[in-house]
């Protein structure tokens, strides 16, 4: 099925953002994202949010500034704890739209997935976490049978979107797969490079490999080009300086999805991607 603009009465609209990076993309978020709600009458906005606190994890004050500015629900990965302040913050705001992988071992504070309730009914939103490159989480194959295994016996039917946060193509091309005809999306982040895979799978599952990224254009996946270049030019490793980000244009990769709510189908899919000035300084 064609992506229409005018969004059918009759389905739910996603739109997935990709990993929201520092202040240019929290910037961008807030500019931007008010107006495409109204233009493209989005009913539910994800973005991941891991980057969002200088390209360093998240915070709960920019978890609270993405929320307040049109995000419903903040996905991660394997750096949601980089800032130590997280494991607190998720512990002790349990009821918040902010994610972290289901495949963390037990115990580990938050929550790995969120019930989103629209005005077209409810959908859920699971965060899961590769293993190329993080070996230490368990398989996202594995916990994501047992997940959806809870949920047919407790009878819940209602659609599902998966933030599939992972370094190998393969490995998310893989996931889709195996997910497909079970949820209603695998939407790829991680790598903050948007891939030209978007498609709705035979069962009905969409599926894109990366989202890609909000933040700055040139950039090396939003880190400054410099720091990015010492460790492959020189065998060392230099830190991002705190007053010194990428300048220039933001980039604004995302991804709008059509469900039928009663299926949990996808009906279509297709890239969502501005460039936009750099208003952020």
């Amino acid at each position: 099925m064609v992506f229409q603009p005018d969004k059918p009465a009759n389905l739910l609209r996603v739109l997935m953002l990709g990993e929201v990076y520092s202040k240019a993309g929290r910037k961008a978020v807030a500019d931007h994202l008010p107006r495409l709600r109204r233009e493209y009458r989005i009913d539910l906005v994800i973005a991941n949010g891991e980057s969002a606190a200088g390209g360093q994890g998240l915070t709960g004050g920019t978890a609270q500034e993405l929320l307040k500015n049109g995000i419903d629900v903040i996905t991660s990965g394997n750096r949601i704890f980089d800032q130590r302040e997280m494991v607190e913050w998720l512990r002790t705001n349990p009821d918040s739209p902010v994610l972290r992988p289901l495949n963390y071992p037990a115990g580990t504070p938050g929550k790995a997935s969120f019930q989103f309730n629209s005005a077209l009914g409810t959908v859920e939103i699971l965060n899961l976490n590769g293993r190329v490159y993080f070996n230490e989480m368990d398989s996202p194959f594995r916990v994501a049978d047992q997940w959806l295994e809870q949920r047919r016996q407790a009878g819940i039917t209602w659609p599902v979107v998966v933030d599939f946060h992972a370094e190998a193509t393969s490995e998310k091309v893989v996931l889709g797969w195996y997910l497909d005809g079970r949820v209603s999306a695998v939407l790829g982040t991680h790598t903050r490079t948007p891939t030209a895979d978007a498609r709705v799978l035979p069962g009905g599952t969409a599926h894109v490999s990366d989202v890609g990224m909000v933040g700055p254009f040139h950039s090396v996946a939003g880190l400054e080009i410099e720091s990015a270049l010492k460790p492959f030019v020189s065998h060392y490793s230099v830190r991002p300086r705190s007053n010194k980000r990428p300048a220039g244009l933001v980039v604004f990769n995302s991804i709008l999805l059509d469900i039928e709510p009663l299926t949990g189908k996808s009906a279509a899919v297709t890239r969502l991607d501005l460039m936009l000035d750099d208003n952020s300084k």
